[in-house]
């Protein structure tokens, strides 16, 4: 979960959740802060297998900036998976 998100953000109205899926920590970091400071509710995930945890029980809605090379589940991999879930499509 994002910096944001772990502050008590949760009082303030949010434009949206985005979700960054990238394993490089610094472009994490760096969407993340842009995106916070935009305004949205922002969750960060490592890979495909991290995302898709993170996504489940989430409301509808949600968009995802997705890394297509990954090591373990890649990009593709988990926009596979999101399509193959009802709760995630």
């Amino acid at each position: 979960v994002s910096t944001a998100a772990r502050q008590g953000s949760g009082h303030r109205t949010h434009r949206g959740v985005v979700v960054v899926v990238d394993d490089d920590p610094d472009l994490r970091a760096e969407l993340e802060g842009v995106l916070s400071r935009a305004g949205y509710l922002v969750l960060v995930a490592r890979d495909g297998e991290e995302a898709l945890s993170r996504l489940r029980g989430l409301v509808r809605g949600v968009v995802a900036i997705v890394d297509l090379a990954m090591p373990g589940m890649d990009g593709r991999g988990l926009i596979s998976s999101m399509r193959a879930d009802p709760d995630l499509r």
